[in-house]
């Protein structure tokens, strides 16, 4: 069994323990939605158990077999949101416009052209987030020619 400190805003696992008096920080900061939360057991904390593999094997004891995003929905947000059912909570995969997977060592890069919006650029694994303000820009007039 583990325990898992949710985020109340995103859903998204903030840490996970083997036992529950390990819920001590004051607070748990999520990255996506670059707040911090001051742990409640009622409201924030989870407890996840999986079927074991001598009783019946599941793509979950193979994480590096899912397709990319449901390893990201089983690594960040756990079984608890299924994105093909509950849109309404949980909308992985509706604005991703980029996806590309790196294997150990790899390094890629990834050109976008963004919308005059609030962007965030989340690596669900890792927590990892980026938040950009982007601006619309004004086209140059043209030169005029002599």
């Amino acid at each position: 069994m583990n325990w898992n400190v949710l985020c109340p805003g995103c859903g998204g696992v903030l840490d996970s323990s083997l036992q529950l008096k390990s819920v001590h920080k004051e607070a748990y900061d999520c990255a996506l939605c670059s707040k911090a939360y001051e742990p409640t057991l009622d409201e924030m904390v989870e407890v996840a158990f999986t079927v074991s593999p001598r009783v019946r094997r599941i793509a979950a004891h193979d994480p590096h077999t899912l397709p990319l995003l449901e390893y990201f929905r089983q690594t960040f947000w756990g079984t608890g949101i299924d994105a093909a059912r509950n849109r309404s909570r949980s909308n992985i995969g509706r604005d991703i416009d980029r996806l590309i997977e790196l294997g150990p060592g790899e390094k890629g890069q990834i050109s976008v052209q963004l919308p005059a919006a609030f962007v965030i650029i989340f690596e669900p694994v890792t927590h990892a987030a980026h938040f950009i303000d982007v601006k619309a820009s004004r086209p140059r007039s043209a030169r005029r020619s002599r």
